[in-house]
């Protein structure tokens, strides 16, 4: 289980201003260690922006274990390799803290934050964005619109009713 993480070093490099806010990510699991009572994984975050052109954020850290399978260990020792349950678990809890280290540097060189934005979607919402969206030139677009907007508001009304 894991327990704490640590930055152990930042990097960030500015070759240029970016001039849009395509950004790559790569996570890598450096090292694995035994410290005391715990497992050490040493990993690496890497933010590029516009592949590297115009400049790049590196961290590294630690994630710490307590009581992680042995086994994860051994097969580090042997091959630097991970079984792929452990793999998965780890980069996901980096995929997780990365981007919000690294947004806190992107901050700082004025670059745009690395995290996936998602896009909101409202039920009904498309009809209506392409009713105001497209010019209508001619009347027969404007009635369709205007008899979409109907329905919408009919059904509304019916969802209503059945609720009370």
């Amino acid at each position: 289980m894991i327990i704490s993480d640590a930055v152990v070093k930042v990097e960030a490099e500015v070759k240029e201003r970016p001039k849009s806010r395509a950004w790559k990510s790569t996570i890598s699991i450096e090292d694995v260690k035994e410290r005391e009572d715990l497992t050490v994984y040493q990993y690496k975050y890497l933010v590029t922006y516009e592949d590297g052109k115009v400049g790049k954020i590196s961290i590294e850290g630690e994630l710490y274990g307590k009581d992680e399978p042995k086994e994860a260990l051994e097969l580090w020792k042997k091959e630097k390799k991970l079984p792929a349950k452990e793999l998965e678990r780890l980069l996901s809890i980096i995929n997780y803290i990365g981007p919000a280290h690294a947004t806190i540097v992107a901050r700082v060189i004025n670059f745009p934050p690395p995290i996936p934005v998602p896009t909101i979607r409202i039920p009904g919402a498309e009809a209506q964005q392409a009713a105001t969206s497209q010019q209508p030139s001619p009347k027969k677009d404007v009635k369709s619109a205007k008899a979409e907007q109907e329905k919408e508001k009919s059904a509304d009304k019916k969802q209503q009713k059945k609720s009370k």
